[in-house]
């Protein structure tokens, strides 16, 4: 009898915790869900704070200095159709492509350009260009330096030539 009241009993705490597990687990699954949830949401919140930094709008210095040096690579690689693209407007309205071609020769071998100092107010840049060449003729190379003046015109920066 002893033994068969022990094996009832012991039947009964299993039925009682075979009722009782799974909702522990419910629960359990419930609080890493809600775990879960809260820490992606962290996990999102926190990158798209750090990407916003990512996508912040580029300076007005930024934008002229790559236009002034997309300019001077379509001149180093003989490209002056695309070189005339960044004239400013009333520029181009009175000196036609065929004319601006015709300003530049052969006996100068431009060989590589980039940007030695910018510096903008809201409606103009003056940029110093850093350029170096070639003089074939002569068998000379050397560096030389060009102020441009950049200006802001309908919401574009185009290059407003001295002469």
């Amino acid at each position: 009898m002893y033994l068969k009241n022990n094996i009832e009993r012991d039947n009964q705490n299993q039925s009682k915790e075979a009722l009782i597990l799974p909702k522990t687990t419910v629960v359990n699954k419930e609080l890493f869900s809600s775990y879960l949830t809260s820490t992606l949401t962290l996990i999102i919140i926190t990158l798209m704070i750090k990407l916003s930094g990512c996508t912040t709008a580029p300076t007005t210095e930024e934008i002229v200095k790559q236009r002034a040096l997309e300019r001077w690579q379509a001149l180093v690689h003989g490209d002056f159709d695309k070189a005339y693209d960044y004239l400013s407007p009333g520029y181009r309205a009175v000196n036609p492509l065929n004319l601006y071609r015709g300003r530049f020769g052969h006996a100068v071998v431009w060989e590589q350009a980039g940007i030695k100092q910018i510096a903008c107010t809201a409606k103009a840049c003056e940029v110093t260009v850093s350029i170096h060449y070639r003089y074939p003729a002569r068998n000379y190379q050397g560096e030389s330096t060009v102020e441009e003046r950049w200006i802001g015109e309908d919401n574009h920066w185009w290059l407003l030539p001295k002469d």
